[in-house]
């Protein structure tokens, strides 16, 4: 329990500082990321706009954190330029949504997640995603977990991976650079998540490689 809100390289906190909410308004200046997580037109995103968001994520959700990079004097850390840090430094958010009042006895809840250009495709967005699935379901309580994907994300891959179920498929809901695109929706349920912890543990109990 000491350790719930840390995972192998990652750490997990709120924002608590100016320095955090510049670093919330960084994550939106970059049009592929806004693209891959945000179905509003995509045009310059000011600083009231990134307040509006802040105030979402830190009054409207279960949980709401930054991720960043553990601080340890053993391990190195590599963003996917390949350049090497050793200290605490935020990578990403990622939060739960909050049922609306009256919903709340469903434990139904949303994932988001936005991992800065510099850090991906090197594991840590699949890391957060297991942490707060952990959290959601061990520590919350919840019995279902939603993500929504947009067709041309790639991140479909890794939901599934995952073990997130395809639910859904909104039949070109999305209009993105000169076409019509689908709207993915995948859902994980507590036995699934469970189900997968269980056969995690035995592969490791084997020595073999849980990937």
């Amino acid at each position: 329990m000491e350790h719930v809100f840390r995972s192998s390289r990652l750490t997990y906190r709120a924002i608590d500082s100016q320095n955090d909410e510049t670093f919330l308004h960084s994550l939106s200046l970059d049009p592929l990321g806004y693209s891959n997580s945000n179905t509003a037109i995509l045009k310059p995103v000011s600083r009231k706009d990134t307040s509006a968001y802040l105030t979402f994520f830190t009054e409207k959700t279960l949980i709401g954190v930054l991720v960043c990079l553990a601080n340890s004097n053993t391990t190195t850390f590599l963003s996917h330029s390949g350049t090497s840090y050793d200290c605490d430094i935020a990578i990403g958010s990622i939060f739960l949504t909050k049922p609306e009042p009256g919903n709340e006895h469903h434990r139904n809840s949303e994932m988001g997640l936005d991992i800065h250009k510099d850090y991906r495709n090197v594991g840590y967005g699949t890391e957060a995603i297991e942490w707060v699935l952990d959290w959601g379901f061990k520590i919350a309580g919840l019995h279902r977990i939603a993500v929504s994907c947009f067709e041309w994300n790639g991140a479909q891959r890794v939901y599934q991976r995952l073990g997130f179920m395809l639910e859904g498929r909104r039949r070109e809901a999305l209009w993105y650079y000169g076409g019509w695109k689908d709207l993915l929706e995948f859902g994980m349920l507590e036995e699934e998540w469970r189900r997968k912890d269980i056969d995690t543990e035995a592969v490791e109990d084997k020595g073999g490689d849980s990937d």
